[in-house]
């Protein structure tokens, strides 16, 4: 089949009654001289939030409107961070309703790297959960303004790894002090 006889089997199959969102949602994602079209119709046959991710990633043209259905519809923890994490226009707005809801550690984690506005009440956050010896190495790695925070921490854990420390001395070295202080507080 030619690539004009696609789309028109395409424009067909958007037209006819009774089409459901799950092929709405495959048009979208498959056929993109359709995809305003298929996301219009979308819209009219209440979609699921599952169903909004499609439009809120691949039409820019029905965002906001998508947003808004999809905020309504109270997205799970999941989708927002989907959101967040592949959608970068709205990634802030999905951290902030992230944070008003229970994140995980690693949803704390990606917004304190990749959202400096949110990085403050994320690392809060993060604190009050117990972060995982994982969650404060990528800070250490990847966050200049929290590393010091982040390595305090780090030390407090009950069992911070031998190769994890060495690994940050070495790649890290004004941390050094900061680790012997750690060293000589529990030999007291």
């Amino acid at each position: 089949m030619e690539e004009e006889e696609i789309l028109e089997n395409a424009r067909e199959n958007l037209l006819r009654p009774g089409i459901d969102n799950r092929e709405l949602c495959e048009l979208i994602w498959r056929v993109e001289p359709l995809r305003e079209e298929a996301a219009k119709k979308l819209m009219e046959q209440r979609p699921s939030n599952d169903d909004l991710l499609f439009i809120l990633d691949l039409v820019p043209s029905l965002r906001e409107k998508a947003w808004r259905n999809f905020v309504r519809q109270q997205p799970s923890n999941a989708q927002l961070s989907l959101v967040m994490k592949n959608i970068p226009p709205l990634r802030e707005r999905a951290a902030k309703k992230l944070l008003e809801k229970n994140p995980t550690n690693d949803d704390l984690e990606y917004i304190i790297i990749m959202i400096p506005s949110l990085r403050r009440q994320a690392w809060e956050k993060l604190l009050d959960k117990r972060p995982t010896n994982k969650n404060l190495l990528e800070v250490i790695e990847n966050v200049p303004l929290l590393r010091s925070e982040a390595w305090q921490e780090f030390l407090e854990q009950d069992d911070p790894n031998i190769d994890e420390v060495a690994y940050i001395i070495k790649r890290f070295p004004s941390l050094k002090n900061q680790l012997r202080e750690a060293q000589e507080k529990k030999r007291k």
